[in-house]
């Protein structure tokens, strides 16, 4: 495509390709995003190729970028699950993955998820617990 041949993330990552390992490359594929392919679908294939060869997780900036292809295509469910298969393999969440996970259960209207993420995400076990007793922010408001 003419536009991500005149990108100049994709021109650095086309001179780079034979240079960097594996698990920075993807990670590079996936931030850069739809200059590369077209669905998240496709990125998740990339995603998972790569796991493969780097033998476990990639990096928290990886998965934040297939994140947000995931909430530009409303895609919230897989969003969620890709935090998950992060823990599974033991990899630490970073501030954007965590705030891209707390936007896909708001958006699946999931209040008691977005309440556990703030709370790991602040580092307090406690301090959204309000928001998961009550509800929606509605009912908050109403208080």
């Amino acid at each position: 495509a003419p536009k991500a041949k005149a990108s100049p993330l994709v021109r650095s990552l086309t001179r780079n390709w034979l240079t960097l390992p594996p698990e920075e490359l993807v990670e590079n594929a996936l931030v850069i995003g739809r200059s590369l392919f077209d669905t998240f679908d496709d990125g998740f294939e990339l995603l998972e190729a790569a796991e493969h060869v780097a033998g476990g997780a990639l990096s928290a900036r990886a998965y934040g970028g297939l994140m947000r292809i995931g909430e530009a295509e409303g895609r919230h469910a897989d969003v969620l699950a890709l935090l998950g298969r992060m823990r599974a393999c033991g990899a630490p969440p970073g501030p954007a993955v965590m705030l891209a996970a707390m936007h896909a259960a708001a958006s699946l209207g999931d209040w008691g998820c977005v309440s556990r993420l703030f709370s790991e995400y602040a580092g307090d076990d406690g301090a959204a617990a309000p928001l998961e007793v009550l509800g929606e922010p509605a009912a908050v408001e109403e208080l």
